[in-house]
């Protein structure tokens, strides 16, 4: 499965003799040797807060969730240390890039929704570790239809924190 994008669904059926610890193997391209990859963050199932540890599958958990990230971003010193959030440009036609600022680990959702409190569009909905991010939001609903120009809500929504912003749509 070629990997394009930050999520992806890794699908395994593991029968009781494949018990003992998960290993990660990555092929790049040409390359003719493959990467083993024992480093990786855990997600708790259920609670979503960071682990780190490996997987064992004899704790025979339905699934897991897996970071395999480790850049400067997910160093301590570099964390935010509020959940903060801001548009660019504002007022905006068509695009507007929304850039928030994680924390702590865990689910996050990020929602476009117009004055009269209906949501338009949902952006970003999952697990996060902390750190900083950004999504572009091309001015279209769910439906993939051009919105009015108007003023619209972004809201960020974390286990801890909800914050709104109002952006501008001009025509």
């Amino acid at each position: 499965k070629v990997v394009v994008d930050d999520f992806v669904d890794i699908c395994a059926y593991i029968t009781e003799a494949q018990a003992g610890e998960v290993e990660f193997e990555f092929y790049y391209g040409s390359r003719s040797a493959n990467t083993s990859y024992k480093d990786y963050v855990v997600y708790e199932p259920g609670t979503e807060y960071r682990e780190v540890t490996t997987i064992d599958l004899s704790d025979r958990q339905d699934y897991y969730y897996v970071s395999f990230k480790s850049n400067d971003s997910d160093k301590p010193g570099n964390l935010p240390v509020n959940l903060s959030a801001s548009n660019y440009p504002n007022p905006f036609n068509p695009t507007t890039t929304i850039s928030y600022n994680l924390p702590n680990d865990g689910t996050i959702e990020l929602s476009i929704f117009n004055m009269k409190g209906q949501k338009v569009k949902q952006l970003v909905s999952g697990i996060q570790p902390a750190g900083n991010y950004s999504v572009s939001w091309n001015g279209k609903n769910a439906e993939g239809k051009q919105v009015s120009s108007g003023i619209y809500l972004y809201q960020i929504t974390t286990p801890d924190k909800t914050l709104k912003k109002k952006m501008i749509m001009l025509k």
